[in-house]
């Protein structure tokens, strides 16, 4: 994280799809046929149906991947709207 204010995003993330996954009977993987630069298999994750990688953006705990890292801090440590 390059501010707390991520930091602090992140852990709610993290807490956020702990809890998804521990109340989710069927988690499916479906692979988009990708690899990532250290060649691991780039998938959609999804829990009863629903898209966690959309759940996580619609909740504002995660952004949609547009091809590189975009900041999440401005210089001041305040988390970028």
């Amino acid at each position: 994280a390059r501010c707390t204010a991520e930091r602090e995003l992140g852990n709610r993330a993290t807490a956020t799809v702990r809890t998804l996954i521990s109340q989710t009977r069927r988690v499916e993987l479906r692979p988009t046929g990708r690899t990532d630069r250290y060649g691991r298999t780039i998938a959609f994750v999804v829990l009863d149906g629903h898209d966690m990688g959309e759940t996580l953006i619609a909740a504002g705990l995660a952004r949609p991947w547009r091809g590189r890292r975009e900041p999440w801090c401005d210089t001041d440590g305040n988390l970028i709207p």
